[in-house]
């Protein structure tokens, strides 16, 4: 998706509580793509519970982020004088969806970027491609693999996500998890997992359907 709006999160609130005409102006800008910040999630949600109807507007929110949310960056994040960051870049993470950490991480590469462009005076998108081998380098790997489990996890059925969940209880798995998971650096941890037979067993099989 390439965002070409930046959506308040007020307009979201408003549009759920029956404003018809930030309705008709979301609709109208959705095709050309919207960007919202996760940090504003919180915000969102309050504004739901707090709504005339939330058991139906929470159903339309979910409806509207699953439109809205990136699951991976976007094709090229520099340009002459642009470099994307943050959501706006699609940089967050594809198995929780949580967007903070990757967005201060590409914020600091892209600064240390921008000094090193001022001081050169060079703002065209052949030195700013630099930002973008730079994020490779740190993140690259983290989304791929990332990537890999959220697509294999999401052609499971029902019946083998409750597998999955009973087999991450069991107490070596629980071990496992300890002695391997970092709160925003999830590589390991799903590189772990699947080396446990029933687990890889369960996931490689959604492969072929």
């Amino acid at each position: 998706m390439t965002s070409g709006y930046l959506v308040d999160t007020d307009w979201v609130i408003h549009w759920l509580n029956g404003h018809a005409a930030i309705g008709r102006r979301l609709e109208e800008v959705r095709p050309r793509g919207l960007a919202l910040s996760v940090i504003s999630l919180a915000e969102l949600y309050e504004g739901v519970y707090y709504s005339r109807d939330p058991e139906r507007n929470e159903r339309e929110l979910h409806a509207f982020l699953r439109r809205l949310l990136p699951l991976k960056p976007i094709a090229k994040t520099y340009g002459d004088r642009i470099l994307v960051i943050g959501d706006a870049g699609g940089f967050t993470k594809p198995t929780t969806g949580g967007g903070i950490f990757y967005s201060l991480l590409t914020a600091s590469l892209a600064t240390e970027t921008l000094v090193e462009a001022f001081a050169a005076g060079r703002l065209d998108e052949e030195y700013l491609e630099r930002y973008e081998r730079r994020w490779q380098e740190r993140l690259g790997q983290e989304l791929r693999v990332g990537d890999w489990l959220r697509q294999l996890v999401t052609r499971c059925t029902d019946a083998e996500i409750d597998t999955l969940v009973q087999a991450f209880a069991a107490q070596d798995v629980q071990a496992l998890i300890r002695r391997t998971a970092r709160f925003n650096w999830h590589r390991s941890l799903i590189l772990a997992l699947v080396r446990q037979k029933g687990i890889a067993a369960l996931l490689f099989r959604s492969l072929f359907r």
